[in-house]
């Protein structure tokens, strides 16, 4: 085909557009016949635009990827690879990705080396999850102090019975990484291999805590700001009673070992996801675990290990350095429809520790796995006795329970039996990172450690606490269930914790109530993730962006003067926007599942909802999100529409559109800060999205035909969100709302910024009075506008008065002022 003829007609078709004699012609020229040919001029437009589309498309697809489909082509699939072929594909591609090396080597150059100084890690005690964190913040604080380290034993419970750290690590990997990314502090894991080393205990040999060196702000053992620690140890090294360090003269510091003490949000994000990457488990226990995957994919018979894993070597990557092991790792890094995994800690030294049971977890993993549709959970516990009782409970709710003995074949399982339950555990944890979601226990480093590793993967997000769901830890793929006071995640994973915690009896009565469930919250996601809908993109010089139009603030005394207000219709124009509101509030008590006895009362001079039976927090935030995501439309119109109109007829708009504007972004405030508790289900976006694009359109085609029936439409509508805010803090006060009502309780922090609340002001009762009284301003600025004439008179509440007065004040007036009162 001649595509040049056909751009040439396309060209013709345009220059020409008042005649359609020219594009004929070039249709009959083309050959086409007669019964093909294209009559009308849209006709003809829509087919050239689509030809010359595809041919561009079709052009740049085959220069800049013409590599891509050969590659793609020649993948082998799924029913091809050989069991060898699967397990090699797992161990060579890493779920989280493999080592960066680059943010390491950057922060290692940015320390003063010390020549002499032997950094030596102490004993380690515990599990696979507290040995690994230990050995990271023993790395840690040997790169800050610049010293050179030795690593030689781990104790699992009992200094009789230390092993060397290749029980449960890959040590020559981490070696030969660590020479790698920071060739200027030597790893070794002997003494041996230290020249002249000083003899223990000796004045060369001092003991350190690494937080005792200076007086750091703690969150129980967590150091909250490690800033200027390198030169507290500086001093502290400076005082003990030793020669100088010298590379002839070498001083061992023993550091203590600590559980999560270094926070890692002091680092960049690129070191935080990169330093865990120096250490992974041993080769045996990595291929089991690749071996179980593969046994229990041919047992699902759909995928447990995703494409962009399986096929990595075959997909076409941009070339990296030589000397990086870096990868860029995109989404879909686990498997969609996979299982659930689920570490339940109840062997016998949880229970002997007093830790809550097999009641106070497995209910969850259940739960969970039935709201994610995923009918096969990945089972990882020590107890035999509570792994039959789960997989009968599983059962009964139509769920399939693997574990790994379940998965491995003969000669598999001897060589598991050859391993120690601690080894054993890291089959688990390396079948269990793969899972579509992880469900762990709180008390459990194990949970954190594979919870906090699988938050690096780009399909994760944000994480927080979700008081509602119990959970001490979620984000998008994992969760922990449980509260426990001691935990600091900041010390493994940057997130922030400032949500109330039950330890405890109290656990196991808090855990079974999840307010936020997919029926409360109008939704067919499986469940409410509290994730974080609208986090803070970090950039490398911005450290914030306050926002533009500051909040002025309210007294206790204003707020509390609020009170619920009509004005009654006068004209017809009010009396339609009275009808519409009346409309508007059924169909949201519809959409928001208010029941009968919730309704309107029509006997009421307004609509405000007559609430017989209390709402749920859960409910409560629904009916909040879906009014303020319509509540931010009318500003930003009204505003929009007038600032155009100013430009068109090059005429002053006397102050409306800033306040216009400034309402939209206020509403729009009120809307983070609850999303910030709550997220809403995808059927719930949905209403909102088509609520919102309808809402939009009217209010454009109204403000254009009658500004002064629209605000008083919004007029009303604020009554409306007033009435709604008041019943709400009727309920707290009458004990609904349990979990707002806990003076532990806490608001978003972009409430406490936004509002400037005080410190003994930051209840969530606070946060409504102080939205209340938003919605009160916003009440009184429409309905005063709408009294006045719409072209000519200027806003009252942003004007400098003759008489010398301020302003009026919207907030106490709930019909708003005549046009006398203030113009």
């Amino acid at each position: 085909m001649n595509f040049s003829r056909w751009i040439a007609a396309y060209r013709d078709f345009g220059a020409r557009s008042p005649s359609y004699t020219a594009m004929a012609s070039n249709q009959s020229s083309l050959g086409f016949p007669e019964k093909y040919r294209l009559h009308s001029r849209f006709q003809r437009l829509f087919a050239c635009t689509a030809i010359v589309l595809f041919a561009i498309i079709g052009v740049a697809v085959y220069s800049r990827e013409h590599d891509l489909l050969p590659a793609i082509l020649s993948r082998p699939s799924r029913a091809e690879m050989t069991k060898e072929d699967y397990i090699n594909a797992v161990l060579r591609d890493p779920v989280e990705g493999l080592l960066d090396p680059e943010p390491i080597r950057k922060k290692c150059n940015e320390t003063q080396y010390q020549e002499g100084l032997v950094w030596h890690c102490d004993t380690v005690v515990g599990g696979i999850g507290n040995v690994g964190n230990m050995w990271l913040n023993c790395v840690r604080y040997a790169m800050e102090a610049g010293g050179a380290r030795s690593d030689n034993l781990i104790d699992l419970g009992n200094k009789d019975h230390s092993v060397d750290l290749s029980y449960l690590f890959d040590v020559d990997y981490f070696l030969v990484s660590w020479k790698e990314v920071c060739p200027r502090i030597q790893a070794v894991v002997s003494d041996a291999e230290v020249p002249d080393l000083p003899p223990t205990p000796s004045d060369r040999s001092p003991h350190l805590a690494p937080s005792r060196v200076k007086s750091f702000p703690m969150r129980k053992y967590l150091i909250v700001d490690p800033t200027g620690w390198r030169e507290a140890f500086d001093a502290w090294l400076a005082k003990v009673p030793a020669p100088a360090v010298s590379a002839t003269s070498p001083v061992r510091v023993w550091q203590d070992m600590v559980l999560a003490q270094w926070n890692r949000e002091a680092n960049s994000p690129a070191f935080g996801n990169a330093f865990p990457r120096l250490f992974r488990y041993p080769l045996q226990t990595r291929r089991l675990a690749a071996a179980a995957l593969w046994s229990l994919e041919q047992k699902m018979g759909r995928p447990v290990v995703a494409d962009s894993i399986l096929f990595s070597a075959d997909s076409p990557t941009a070339e990296l350095p030589s000397t990086s092991q870096a990868n860029s790792l995109g989404p879909g890094r686990l498997a969609p429809a996979g299982f659930l995994g689920a570490h339940m800690r109840v062997a016998a030294d949880a229970a002997a520790a007093g830790w809550p049971g097999y009641e106070a977890q497995a209910p969850f993993f259940i739960t969970e796995a039935k709201q994610r549709n995923l009918t096969t959970v990945y089972l990882a516990t020590g107890s035999d006795e509570h792994r039959e009782r789960f997989r009968k409970d599983a059962a009964a709710e139509g769920l399939q329970v693997f574990t790994k003995e379940d998965l491995l074949e003969e000669q598999e399982l001897a060589e598991l039996q050859t391993l120690t339950w601690d080894q054993q555990a890291l089959v688990d944890f390396e079948v269990l990172v793969h899972s579509t979601w992880f469900y762990g226990f709180v008390r459990s480093s194990f949970s954190w450690a594979l919870a906090l590793r699988r938050g690096t993967l780009p399909e994760a997000g944000p994480s927080q606490v979700t008081d509602q769901l119990g959970d001490e830890f979620r984000d998008n793929i994992s969760a922990v269930v449980g509260r426990h006071p001691n935990i600091n995640p900041e010390g493994i994973r940057a997130a922030a914790l400032s949500q109330p915690r039950l330890v405890g009896k109290q656990l196991a009565r808090a855990l079974p109530r999840r307010p936020l469930t997919v029926a409360d919250c109008f939704s067919t996601t499986a469940v409410v993730r509290k994730r974080d809908v609208f986090p803070a993109h970090e950039t490398e010089h911005i450290r914030q962006t306050p926002p533009a139009w500051q909040h002025h603030g309210y007294t206790a005394e204003e707020m509390l003067a609020v009170k619920p207000g009509h004005r009654p219709p006068e004209t017809m124009g009010d009396r339609l926007a009275w009808r519409l509101i009346r409309i508007c509030r059924w169909g949201m008590d519809t959409a928001t599942g208010m029941s009968s006895s919730q309704q309107t009362d029509v006997r009421k001079p307004t609509t405000a909802v007559v609430a017989e039976k209390p709402l749920t927090e859960a409910q409560w935030l629904i009916r909040f999100i879906f009014l303020e995501s319509i509540a931010g439309v009318p500003g930003m119109v009204a505003g929009m529409l007038r600032h155009l109109r100013s430009i068109r007829q090059l005429k002053r708009d006397n102050g409306w559109i800033e306040t216009l504007l400034e309402e939209s972004f206020n509403e729009r405030m009120h809307l983070l800060t609850f999303l910030k508790m709550c997220e809403p289900g995808r059927f719930m976006k949905l209403m909102i999205l088509g609520a919102q694009g309808v809402y939009f359109n009217a209010m454009f085609l109204s403000y254009l035909i009658s500004p002064r029936i629209c605000h008083r439409f919004v007029g009303y509508l604020e009554e409306e969100a007033v009435h709604t805010y008041t019943r709400c803090l009727a309920e707290m006060d009458a004990g609904g709302t349990p979990l707002w009502s806990d003076p532990a309780f806490k608001v978003p922090e972009i409430a406490v910024k936004y509002w400037h609340m005080p410190e003994d002001r930051r209840t969530m009762k606070d946060l409504i009075l102080y939205i209340r009284a938003d919605e009160a301003s916003h009440r009184g600025v429409n309905h005063t506008l709408g009294n006045l004439d719409q072209n000519e008179d200027p806003n009252p509440f942003v004007s400098e008065y003759k008489s010398g007065n301020a302003p009026p004040k919207p907030m106490v007036r709930p019909a708003g002022y005549e046009r006398e009162e203030v113009i």
